[in-house]
């Protein structure tokens, strides 16, 4: 059992971990680089996988969730992370990692910042895209990057992970470009 000590309290993650979703080898693959590196720095972290095949390292998860869906094509594959990484994580509080991030340094102190909020993503450095408006307008505000997103299960995020499944869904059925 993982302890944290924050503040003056000793809080004990027992329904805490690190989850990944991948779709196809290259990224079941990528999600077992990924854990071994998170594993070197943090042993006895959780770690779960959701994915569309089993790794070839079952050992490195202490949790594979099996989605029996076809993925044929990059936004397929990023729809299918889209649907699964908040309702199938089987934790309460959850460190989600795309299956590309390298684990440098320990992360468990993301779990903290989940007692005080209930979502937290970082700015995406690179992604100059800004929607525009019906006007011709830029809509002021930076895009968050999705390859780390910390979460805990609660009824907004319920219905904010339910509504960007059905944005996003729409936005690739509508948009042929996306396909």
């Amino acid at each position: 059992m993982n302890q944290i000590k924050l503040g003056y309290k000793l809080m004990t993650n027992s329904n805490s971990g690190v989850f990944y979703v991948a779709a196809g080898k290259k990224y079941v693959d990528e999600a077992c680089d990924s854990a071994k590196s998170l594993k070197k720095i943090n042993p006895s972290i959780k770690i779960s996988l959701a994915c569309n095949q089993d790794p070839e390292d079952k050992d490195l998860f202490d949790q594979i969730i099996r989605v029996d869906e076809q993925v044929t094509c990059r936004n397929e594959g990023l729809l299918f992370k889209v649907k699964n990484l908040y309702f199938l994580s089987p934790y309460e509080k959850t460190i989600f990692a795309d299956t590309d991030t390298f684990f440098a340094s320990d992360c468990e102190n993301g779990f903290d910042i989940l007692e005080y909020f209930d979502l937290a993503l970082v700015p995406a450095p690179v992604d100059t895209f800004y929607p525009i408006l019906e006007s011709g307008q830029k809509v002021p505000c930076k895009p968050l990057n999705t390859g780390v997103i910390l979460f805990r299960k609660n009824e907004a995020n319920d219905q904010l992970f339910k509504e960007w499944i059905d944005l996003y869904t729409s936005k690739l059925l509508s948009n042929s470009n996306l396909r």
